[in-house]
């Protein structure tokens, strides 16, 4: 029996060890091994169980009981005492441990022998998640309650926002906050208040201008009407016009949200905080589902009502369940039940072991479902069952259990967890979600208060089973009570009730006592009450059971009286009369605001909901790729319409179908997948790259049935950092070049080298090199995918952009699917962007450089200014080396040039000496022949200096190019 006990112990579900009185550990089950981390090879024999929950010797709740609680709290000498007694043998706690950052449920029992006690058995669960949920539901409850009493408390904006910004610190917790009022009349946010600020209050404006061009993030809030949040202000775009103040303050978040209603904007919230702090998600929803009622409240401040709104959500509490454990034969008869199982199903231990558990079923096929996979697979994890308790009632469960065998004898062993309280409690959420959310469309979609209490009569029928209602609404000024709607009334009964009803004292209605009294009032029987004395015979013919009649009050004044009334076979429960009382001061805000919006602007837009933000493609397919489901964002996705893709395969979205087999393999063996690189292509033929996460959904029997996946489109983000890797290899490309240009003294080996160290670019598919020679161009050098001989017979037929760029000497770059119908390369790069350069230095061309990708906008503004550096750092290096090569020839010829200066200037004495001798003959020789012997040496000396100016220039030319002009 102890193998067998050990083998139960080993294979249930919850985390169990076992100590003996001298707190050494006998047993440490595998779901325990998984629960702490620690192995039971470590623990078993040893007393350091403590090791799995505290940092350093501390007793568990076993060796508490083991010891005696009452010792313990006497040595210990604590007031708050937290450990509970289930019976004589049997404790609980619940303990937060800091060491591993869960909340976890203990149980702790005595073992006994023959009566004497040998030890201890201790079980654990984590409700880490519970509590977060219920602290989440404090805190949203806390800030709906909160926010309410300051709207009820102010008379003014700044008054409100100091009482809503000191309690949003207190209940959420941040370092600095202000609230910014929006003043329409001169276009600008104004601080109204600011907490932990004080350092910073010459720093941050107090006064906004709101237009386009102003980069403050509550500027760009209130413009965009949606929330920013910005993680780390420090590196981050949208705060680079602070980016000095957040280093120098230590800044780090930033959220701003918007105060809208009906898309007024009314202010803006926002938080900062310093170092590494940073607000919860949870914290931020709570934020930004509280920021309408906030602007709610600023638009009635606004509007000088009396409009004050208390919110308080409904709180459940969250039981703990105990869970029941069993042993059972497979024809269902009872071996042992422990005492979780008696409060579980009302029976005592004695009544249990004397029934059949087919018996405890609410539905006989769930015992033949579970029995069917226990027996197939030995073990059932976590099956929903419904079970009827003595007493009558449903309870639901998750049951696991495995199969143990025990020689020729075969034994159930299970777990029952209670689900039923967090099921209800679940409901009970959704049924307050949906009453605020039905309340909250009813304010927005009416204009009048006739179709206000219409749409809240009806809307509450969506949540609350009731036969007939009535909202009925006070007229301060007549003090009267004034019938607005009456939904699901008997024609007799409709005729009857007074649509108009003085507030008065002696009234008997109803309504009056409610509105007079100002609390609710709940008549469990109609027929026989004393407040329907006077309409008894209706209640009795109309077989009305139940009236539930609430006061609607806001900021102490009352708006109205709302009554429901069910007939016989329905009932009020306690938790429907809660829900009335709870909306029915929202309610009763809805009523006085359209009461003052009816004063106030009687032509105003109807309320619509806050703009949606974007979300992701979400689809759903099953194993076999069949889309079955997708979402609005997947058609924008994709480019096609639901009804294109719905029903088709997956995989023929897939860019590479081996991404969706690879994606398929692993979500087979680790059951989801989180931020998987896939490649798609879109209708319109683009290819863009995503992130997938994925899950596989599972059948009731636990086989794979379909998988839900969500996709966000990365593509620009790779495209970005495809483009800063092509940039970054361009640069490197950049220094060979500037190496090749100093030490490379062959223009065609220049390009060469340059062409390959280009084709190392992966995204340029081919890249290709050609000088100019008589006019024309000629291939020097290819890489890629083409060679020197096809693009040589390429350019023999003409390329058409090759032909422009040598007439303009300009840049052309080709788009995807531009390429002329003529060109002969069109039908190898249609799909493929080209770039051309011309190699060109002060005006002379000297080759064209070609690259083309498959990139879509591969080519932009920065790659390609990179780019025709290099190219003029090409075309100066063939300069150079036509210069070096002349450079020679040209200091021969200067020489030569030099000598006939020399001979020249001789030549030019010569004529000289002539005039002059003639001017000395002047006297013996006519004047006239003097000047034309004068004449003929002037002309002889002015084709000497054409001479000379011609040398003087080819002279000056040959100077220019030894200095490499």
């Amino acid at each position: 029996m102890r193998d067998m006990f050990s083998e139960i112990l080993e294979n249930i579900p919850i985390p169990t060890f076992v100590i003996d009185k001298n707190h050494v550990v006998k047993y440490w089950n595998k779901a325990c091994e998984e629960f702490t981390g620690i192995k039971k090879e470590e623990i078993i024999g040893t007393s350091n169980h403590w090791r799995a929950f505290f940092p350093k010797p501390a007793p568990l709740l076993a060796d508490v009981v083991l010891d005696g609680v009452e010792e313990f709290y006497r040595k210990k000498k604590v007031r708050k005492r937290r450990i509970k007694k289930i019976d004589e043998d049997t404790y609980e706690l619940e303990l937060y441990l800091p060491h591993v950052k869960k909340w976890v449920y203990f149980r702790a029992s005595l073992l006994r022998e023959n009566g004497e006690v040998i030890g201890a058995v201790e079980t654990m669960e984590d409700i880490t998640e519970r509590r977060l949920m219920e602290d989440e539901i404090r805190k949203l409850s806390e800030l709906y309650k909160l926010i309410g009493e300051a709207v009820n408390k102010s008379e003014s904006i700044e008054q409100l926002s100091s009482m809503i910004l000191r309690e949003l610190k207190r209940v959420v917790g941040f370092d600095m906050g202000e609230i910014l009022i929006y003043d329409e009349r001169i276009n600008a946010l104004r601080a109204t208040v600011q907490i932990g600020f004080e350092a910073l209050s010459e720093v941050f404006t107090k006064v906004h201008e709101v237009r386009e061009d102003n980069p403050a993030i509550v500027v760009q809030t209130a413009i965009k009407k949606e929330p920013i949040h910005v993680l780390n202000a420090k590196e981050n775009k949208l705060t680079e016009y602070m980016k000095d103040i957040c280093i120098k303050y230590n800044i780090g978040e930033i959220l701003a949200l918007p105060l809208i209603t009906r898309e007024k904007l009314h202010g803006v919230i926002q938080i900062v905080n310093l170092g590494k702090r940073t607000i919860s998600e949870r914290d931020i929803r709570l934020l930004e589902g509280i920021s309408e009622q906030i602007a709610a409240g600023f638009a009635k401040i606004r509007t000088e009502e009396e409009l004050r709104r208390n919110e308080e959500l409904y709180r459940g509490v969250f039981e703990s369940s105990m869970d029941a454990i069993y042993l059972t034969t497979p024809e269902g008869k009872v071996i042992d039940m422990n005492k979780a199982a008696e409060e579980l199903f009302g029976y005592s231990r004695e009544e249990l072991l004397n029934i059949n558990v087919k018996q405890l079923y609410a539905n006989p096929e769930d015992r033949k479902r579970f029995v069917d996979k226990l027996e197939r697979d030995g073990f059932v994890r976590n099956m929903e069952m419904t079970y009827k308790r003595k007493d009558g009632k449903i309870i639901h469960c998750l049951e696991s259990a495995v199969l143990v065998k025990d020689g020729s004898s075969v034994i159930y062993h299970g777990i029952i967890k209670d689900i039923t309280d967090r099921i209800r409690m679940e409901e009970e959420i959704k049924n307050l979600s949906e009453l605020y959310r039905l309340v909250g469309e009813a304010v927005n979609k009416s204009e009048s208060i006739e179709d206000l209490a219409a749409n809240f009569v009806e809307n509450l029928r969506k949540i609350l089973n009731f036969d007939m209602g009535e909202i009925l609404i006070y007229d301060k000024k007549a003090n009267v009570l004034r019938a607005v709607t009456q939904i699901g009334f008997d024609e007799e009964f409709g005729e009857r009730s007074a649509k108009i009803q003085k507030v008065r004292p002696k009234s008997k209605s109803t309504a009056v006592v409610t509105a007079l009294n100002k609390k609710p009032l709940y008549i469990p029987d109609m027929k026989a009450s004393k407040h329907t004395e006077h309409f008894r015979d209706l209640c009795i013919k109309c077989d009305l059971k139940e009236m539930y009649s609430v006061p609607l009050i806001s900021g102490g004044e009352l708006q109205g009286v709302i009554q429901l009334i069910v007939k016989s076979g329905k009932s009020f429960s306690e938790l429907d009369r809660k829900l009335v009382d709870t909306i029915s001061e929202h309610m009763a805000a809805g009523i006085a605001k359209i009461k003052a919006e009816e004063r106030v602007r009687e032509s105003e837009k109807k309320y619509r909901e806050l703009f949606e933000s974007s979300m992701d493609a979400t689809i759903l397919a099953d194993m076999d790729g069949k889309i079955i489901e997708m979402n609005k964002a997947a058609e924008e996705l994709f480019g096609y319409s639901r009804e294109e893709l719905i029903g088709k395969n997956i995989l023929n979205l897939f860019a590479n179908p081996s991404d969706r087999k690879e994606l398929l393999n692993h979500l087979l063996k680790y059951g989801s997948a989180k931020n998987f690189e896939v490649r798609y292509k879109t209708k319109s033929g683009n290819i863009i790259d995503c992130l997938e996460s994925a899950t596989i959904l599972k059948d009731e029997k636990g086989r794979p049935a379909g998988c839900y996946k969500v996709i966000r489109d990365i593509t620009d983000r790779k495209r970005m950092e495809d483009s800063l890797h092509r940039l970054n290899k361009l640069l490197r490309i950049s220094s060979e070049i500037n190496q090749l240009v100093v030490h490379e003294k062959s223009v065609r080996g220049l390009l060469r080298k340059a062409c390959k160290a280009f084709g190392e670019v992966e995204d340029y598919l081919t890249v290709w090199v050609g000088i100019i020679k008589d006019n024309n161009i000629q291939p020097v050098s290819a890489s890629g995918k083409i060679n020197r001989k096809m693009l040589k017979k390429w350019l023999e037929l003409g390329l058409p952009c090759v032909e422009e760029v040598l007439k303009t000497k300009r840049v052309k770059l080709i788009e995807r699917g531009e390429l002329c119908e003529t060109c002969p390369m069109v039908e190898d790069h249609r799909f493929l962007q080209v770039l051309l350069i011309p190699i060109i230095h002060e005006g002379e061309l000297y080759g064209i450089l070609s690259f083309h990708s498959p990139i879509p906008e591969a080519f932009e503004s920065e790659e390609i200014n990179i780019l025709l550096d290099l190219a003029d750092d090409l075309a100066f290096a063939i300069k150079a080396i036509e210069v070096e090569k002349e450079r020679g020839v040209a200091l021969r010829q200067l020489r030569e040039n030099l000598e006939q200066f020399e001979y020249l200037a001789d030549r030019l004495r010569n004529p000289l000496a002539i005039m002059k001798g003639y001017m000395e003959l002047r006297s013996e020789v006519s004047t006239d022949k003097v000047l034309e012997m004068i004449d003929v040496q002037i002309n002889r000396i002015h084709r000497i200096l054409d001479d000379l100016r011609r040398r003087e220039k080819k002279t000056f030319k040959l100077k220019e190019a030894l200095n490499g002009k």
